[in-house]
Formats: C-alpha cells, structure tokens, sequence
C-alpha cells in the first residue's frame, strides 16, 4: 500500500480548481492505476468530505461511486475511527510522509469492516489541501464474525495490556502503534488517539533497562518471542515495572510485519522485595552495630527506591535541635523552620507530614517525624521532589515503614551508648569509673611523655563510712557519697578527672603540673571541702578522708605503679590518724606489704582448709526457689571472716585462684550431689569463674572431672563468667564456652552492665543467662531513666531466649520495678542472705512439698 500510494501521489496534479477536477480525477490524473488497484483508493478534503473514490471503494463500502462523492468520510466511520482521522491530519501528517492506522468503516449495510489505512498529505501551492487514503481489509477482518468479537472481547476487557506495532526490519521497536486495548491507556494514562501512530519509545525513560530492549530487538529481527521485565514510564512521567511478553505476527503470507506486546504490571511485586531486601540489610546493619548514619543512609536511600522522586534527609534531635543525621543534605532555610514545626504541642500527637512552602525550584517539601515506640519525636525525615504535590499513601505507607527501622536504630544506638556510659561511669554518683578512669591516666601518661610535664594520682578514701552505712542504711549512704562526690568535683580543674572506684573509695588524676607541690595544695582543698556537716534526711553528718598521692615520673612512669604507690600512700594516712594526706615514699609500701601477707595467708588457708562456700539463692519473681549461687567465704584464723573483695585480687595476681578455684567447684559439686540424694529437684548451682581459670589450658577438662568424680548431673551446674572475662578475645571466649556447654553444663553473664555491656557480642556466645549488675537497681526509683534501660535490657536477653537475674535486690521498691520489667528471677540479701549447706537442704526440701503440693492441686482440678 505504502508503494502504491506514493505511486498516485506524485501522478496527483492539482489545479487552480480541486473541487472542478474531482469527477474524472482518478481516470485523467492517475490514467486507471487507481481503478485497477485491488485496494480501495479515496481523496478526501481537510474538512473529511470525500473528492473522489476508486471502483474497489463501491465493493468495500456497497455505495456507488457518485453517492460517496461528497459524503462527509466521518458518516461512513465509528466515532472512535472519526476522532483518530483527525488526530492523524493535525499531528502524524504535517511532514508529508504517509503514516499508517486501523479505523472501522459502516458498509451501506450497516455491518462493520476492518480496514488497514495508509494516508498522505496533499500540498497545493505549497498548502495542505487533501488527503489521498489507501485501505484494505484489516487482518482480524479475515476472522470469523464470531472468532472476532469473541478475540475482540478478551483483548479489550483483558488486564493485560495489550500494543500492537510495526515491525520494522532496521529496527522492530521502532515501528509505528496501530493497536492498544483499555488496559494499555490505564496503565499509561496514554488515550488510543495518543499512542497510534507512535512508536513505542513513548514509554521508554533514563531507567528502562537498554541492553533487554536489544534482546528484544535481536529476538523480534529473528521472529522469535521474548520476554523481559523493565521500567517503563507513564505519561505523567512516572516509573513502573511492567512484565512484557514480545510476539511476532506472522501474515497469510508467512511475513512477520507486526508484533504483539502483552504487559503486566509489576511493579508491587517489585517494590516489595525491593523494600524487603533494603530491610534485611538495614536490619544486618542494625546486628553488626554499624555506625548510626550508615544505618540511616540505608534507610534514606530505601525510601529513594520505593520513591524515585523523592530525595530524603534524616534529622535527629540533639540538644533540643534537630540536626543533619543521615540522606540527603537539608537546605538550611528547612532546617530553620523544622527548630518551630517538629514538635507537637504537649500532650498532642505527631502529624502524619507537615508541608514546609516553597519547596526547591517551585516544588514541594514536606517533613515526617521519626518517632519513639512512646510517641517522643526522635527526629524527622525532610523530603524534596520537584512537583509541588502531596505525598501519596503509598509513600506514606513506604515512609512509616522506613521510620520504624529509624526509629529501631536510634533507640538502639542510644541504649547502646547508655549501657555504654554505664559501663564507664559510676552508677551513682555519674562520676567516670575504674575502667574509665585507667584509660584517661594512659592518654594523660603519653601526653606527660611528649610534653615533659608532670601529673599526680590521688587516692581517696573515705574515713569510719562503713559505719554510717551499717548504722543508718545504704540510702543515706548513697546519698553521703552524691554529696562527697559533689564537693571533691567542685575542687579541681575542667582538665582534672575525679573517677569512683567503688564503695567509699575515689580517686583523682592532675594533669599538666609544673610542680608536685600543686598536688600538695589540691589535696588539702580536697580535705577541707568535707570539713561541713552533711545533711541527709534529718541527719547530720561529718565526713573526712585520707588520700595517698604518687607523682609521675617521680613515684612511677606508667598507670599501674602510680596508682599502686599512691594507694600504699593512703593507707599511710590511715595509719597515721586518717584526716590527712600523704606522699608515696618507697620506703613504706603499705599496699605491697598486705598483698605479701594475704597471700602468704592464703596459701596457708588452702592447706589448712580455711576456706568456705556459702549459697545465695535465687528466687523466681513469684518466690519460688530456682537456683543458688556458691560464695567464696575465708574464715581466717586470726582476723576471722574476710571478704572475697579484699583476697580475691591477691588470689588473681599471684595464681592461687587456680586451685581455690578448682577447690570451690569441686565442693559445690559435691554438696550439690549430696543435696540431690536427700531432696531431688532441679534447682542449679552457679560457680563463678575467674579469668585467669577461664583462660588457663585444661579448665574444661577441670570441670568434667569435678563433675565426674562428684557424680552430679551437669544439667544441675552453672557456670558464671564476667564480661571482661569473655571480652578480652570473643572468639576464643566463644569457643572455651562451646566445650564447656558440649559438657552439658550451663553458662552466665556475670555483673552485666559493668564491663563492655555490647548488645551485639550476646547473640554470639552459648549462654543461657543474664545476670544484671546490683548497681543497675541502685537508682530504680530516683532516675527515671534506669528502668526503661533495665526494661530494654529484659527484653533484650528474652529475644535471645535467655533467663534474666537480677543482683543485689535490696528493698521491696526494687523488687517491685523488676517485676514490673518482666525479670525472670531475683539474688539479694532482700531475697535470702547466703546460707550453709543444711539451711540450703530445708529450703530444698520445702521446695519439694511445695511442688507436690501444686501437682496435687492441679490433680484434683
């Protein structure tokens, strides 16, 4: 048709007059090649009345040739075939070359005829003045009626998208549409009247994937079908995924001339394990403890591909601002106005998005809060597009999603950094720690090396304050060492570290001194800061101290000999009345000289068998017995009781805690066999573990031998290790515990909360327990903060599946808070003080009657 047509047209000669000229048109100008076409030839006019016809025309229509003249061509077409003639003179025809299109055309008889429709523009001096058509029976006119509308009903109500185009040979998507069904123009936007005539580039954008198009063209060039997933794009600009089945079209004559794309959209499919692969890795992220804005680039940049439009930046509120956290960077002005709108009025809740106008270069910006699982704004996402608009629900749906992650992240990392602070800072007083403390003397001991400066360590002790805490009780106590802490701090410089070491014991680090005698007169201010009476409660107080100094390099060059040498020299202020300072003098060492004696003491213990064990129980929350924990206990000949603090360091340094050890598993081994002839049950019993056991070659071989020789069942034994213990190499730590638990024996964290307190190291070690430190209970109800941290903590070990006890209950107030956290079992002096061995065994055995009391009870129900 495409030859046939340029053929007429270039023998098509208009004159001065077209409308004259119609009549013997097409036997003068064209000399019968129209007549003879097997095609059926018109000319219509701009205005579509019909100038002239050929003789094929009388057959395809069943109108004479004189009765089509003049017709207006729209009467002879459906309304749909009427609107596309138009549509193709004012947009596919102004160039002059021939386009192609299908139409419906109403035959005399009124039934209806396909028709494949080529046309081109006529120009006369230089002016369109009509349009030369050559048309035959479209292929699906060759179907049966019945197979057609039967064709024709599954394609248009299809869900399936359906466009029909050209296949051109140098390039076979860049044919011409000839056919959408209604399911195209609802997931283009593109009307028929828009996409016919058109290739298929029109749905193509910067994301549709180049290299499946050439697999489709190389697959529609060979004839053969191809199937791929791409972005392709609607008319208001939009991405989606759609999934596309390309077919040839094979004509009567075996020609491939036009192919078949069948689409179905995909993209919620591919938007939800989009979403959920961007969440699996936020969530990996949030395990391995990676930095926080690493965390919420991710989650930024997870929003961006649910939202390709969208940029977005991550707020989060710092000192009662927000500021830049994660994502995109925030223009300030948005930040300004963010400080106003972010938080809620008291007692109102967090709006779903506020709109913040004008946005970037006339679009739209708009903020979502980020919020808490209490509803407190964490901080807020900011997000920009260029089309001033309002988010959808879908985005929003997408965002509240992303603001979960955020707000699990945040809240993670700040119980991380609170657990951190713990592990750093004394739980009382807020004052740095033991661990805290060592580690700002080694950063101040290397800069004293560079510099050439001198530093001073003190010790302080507090003087007769374990008889205020025997006589009037630890919360006066506490609230003693609040206030001594207080005045000791509002002594010393902003460059001076004041740490607590512990009970009634500080100590304090000078940095930058120029001469020793600074230290001399801090000391003294020290000591007259506590000279006034302290008030607690209706109590009255006096308070003083002795306090021991070392001086670098003078008393030592590196942390352990100061501290050490200015402990020796506090207890020379002891002894010498307490109330004063003293100066390390290496001539009395009185921290070395007790050292030698207890252990010289303690060797002599083990062979005398000085040594004891005691059993704390542990209680469920509901008071039922659930397990004990073996104490160390030194019953010296001489100086009588002796707390495991006071020998136990001695014991560490010098190696005898190996065989103390080793004596107080195999007793408690023993005595737990012993215990389960005379009243089985399954209550355990707990051994704490030093580190220098913990780590030594043949513990585990220990163990089993213990249990062996002692014929106890391992499931009744519990080992306790301390964080510091297994954080000094994890994966090793890791394994000694995997041989320990392969013995059937059980494993706890000791004193949680004191030493690294890492959330993520938890999920790699074999435990079963979770012991919480007693110095998380100390301001349970004073600090509002400690027992959502402790909650966090509780929940926390249950979704390892691990057993929570908490130490060192000490009053019904704390026992009540852990309650209310859901811990599963409580130790305390408030719980039971430790017990001998036949106080255990009437507690055990009233365990057993209880039970079988309750076994009856269920019975009888």
């Amino acid at each position: 048709m495409g030859l046939l047509i340029d053929v007429l047209a270039s023998r098509l000669m208009f004159g001065a007059n077209l409308a004259d000229r119609c009549n013997s048109l097409l036997d003068e100008a064209w000399g019968g090649l129209a007549d003879s076409a097997a095609e059926m030839v018109y000319l219509h006019d701009l205005a579509g009345k019909i100038l002239a016809v050929n003789r094929a025309a009388e057959l395809v229509t069943g109108y004479r040739r004189e009765e089509l003249c003049g017709q207006r061509l729209g009467d002879l077409l459906s309304p749909e075939s009427s609107d596309l003639i138009r549509h193709m003179i004012a947009r596919s025809l102004g160039s002059g070359s021939r386009t192609s299109y299908e139409v419906t055309l109403i035959r005399r008889d009124r039934t209806r005829v396909h028709l494949e429709v080529t046309s081109r523009l006529l120009f006369e001096k230089g002016r369109p003045a009509a349009v030369l058509s050559v048309a035959q029976q479209s292929l699906r006119q060759k179907l049966t009626d019945t197979d057609f509308r039967l064709l024709k009903s599954i394609v248009t109500s299809s869900n399936d998208a359906v466009l029909i185009a050209e296949l051109k040979p140098d390039d076979p998507l860049g044919g011409k549409i000839i056919y959408v069904n209604e399911a195209f123009t609802r997931m283009t936007g593109y009307a028929p009247a828009e996409a016919l005539g058109r290739t298929p580039r029109l749905l193509f954008g910067p994301r549709t994937d180049r290299s499946q198009l050439n697999n489709v063209r190389q697959a529609l060039a060979a004839a053969t079908a191809a199937r791929v997933e791409l972005v392709n794009y609607r008319k208001d600009g939009s991405a989606y995924w759609v999934d596309i089945n390309f077919m040839p079209i094979v004509e009567e004559n075996g020609r491939f001339a036009h192919w078949v794309a069948v689409q179905r959209e995909t993209t919620s499919r591919r938007q939800a394990e989009n979403l959920e692969r961007d969440r699996n890795r936020i969530l990996e992220l949030l395990a391995r403890n990676e930095p926080l804005k690493t965390i919420l680039d991710h989650v930024a940049g997870m929003i961006e591909h649910q939202c390709p439009d969208l940029r977005c930046s991550i707020l989060l509120v710092k000192e009662n601002r927000l500021v830049p956290a994660g994502g995109a960077p925030a223009p300030a002005d948005t930040l300004a106005k963010l400080q106003i709108l972010e938080n809620p009025p008291q007692g109102e809740p967090a709006p779903s998005y506020r709109e913040l106008l004008p946005g970037p270069m006339s679009g739209s910006t708009w903020s979502v809060p980020i919020l808490s699982g209490t509803g407190n704004v964490l901080g807020a996402f900011v997000f920009s597009c260029s089309v001033a608009r309002k988010p959808s629900e879908a985005e929003l749906e997408v965002i509240g999603k992303a603001g979960r992650l955020a707000a699990i992240a945040v809240e993670q990392r700040q119980l991380t950094e609170k657990l951190a602070h713990q592990a750093h800072h004394d739980a009382l007083t807020g004052l740095p720690n033991r661990s805290l403390f060592e580690e700002k003397l080694n950063q101040a001991l290397a800069e004293a090396r560079s510099s050439g400066r001198k530093l001073a360590v003190m010790f302080i002790d507090l003087d007769r304050f374990k008889q205020i805490n025997d006589t009037l009780g630890h919360q006066v106590g506490d609230s003693l060492l609040q206030q001594v802490a207080r005045r000791l701090g509002s002594c010393l410089r902003r460059t001076d570290v004041l740490a607590r070491m512990g009970g009634d014991e500080f100590t304090v680090l000078l940095t930058e001194l120029e001469d020793y005698k600074y230290s001399l007169v801090v000391a003294q201010k020290l000591l007259d800061s506590l000279r006034a009476p302290m008030h607690v409660d209706d109590h009255e107080l006096f308070v003083s101290a002795s306090i021991g100094i070392s001086g670098y390099p003078r008393d030592g060059r590196d942390a352990a000999t100061l501290q050490r040498n200015a402990d020796s020299a506090m207890y020379r202020a002891k002894n010498l009345g307490r109330n004063n300072y003293q100066t390390f003098s290496p001539e009395i060492s009185a921290m070395a000289l007790e050292s030698l004696e207890i252990e010289n003491a303690l060797r002599h213990a083990l062979e005398h068998k000085e040594f004891q064990l005691r059993y704390q129980p542990q209680k469920t929350i509901g008071g039922r017995l659930a397990g004990l924990e073996a104490l160390l206990v030194w019953n010296h000949a001489r100086l009588g009781l002796i707390s495991p603090s006071q020998f136990i360091p001695v014991a560490e340094e010098s190696g005898l805690i190996v065989p103390i050890g080793a004596w107080a598993l195999e007793q408690a081994c023993r005595q737990r066999a012993l215990w389960q002839q005379l009243a089985p049950s399954r209550v355990k019993v707990s051994v704490n573990v030093s580190a220098v056991q913990f780590t030594r070659k043949g513990f585990v071989e220990s163990v089993a031998r213990a249990l062996a020789e002692s014929n106890l069942d391992a499931a009744l034994l519990e080992l306790e290790l301390t964080e510091s213990v297994i954080m000094r190499d994890v994966q090793k730590s890791a394994k000694q515990m995997e041989r320990l638990r392969a013995l059937g024996v059980s494993l706890a964290i000791d004193d949680f909360g004191t030493g690294y307190s890492s959330l993520s190291y938890l999920r790699m070690l074999p435990i079963d327990t979770l012991k919480i430190d007693r110095s998380f209970l100390c301001e349970v109800d004073t600090d509002p903060h400690t027992l959502p941290l402790l909650k966090a903590i509780v929940a926390l070990a249950h979704s390892l599946k691990l057993t929570v006890v908490a130490e060192g209950v000490e009053n019904q107030r704390q026992l009540d808070a852990l309650r209310s956290v859901g811990c599963d079992q409580v130790q305390g002096f408030f719980i039971s003080e430790p017990q001998n061995p036949d106080a255990v065994l009437k507690l055990l055995e009233q365990a057993k009657e209880e039970a079988a009391a309750r076994g009856a009870t269920c019975a009888a129900d």
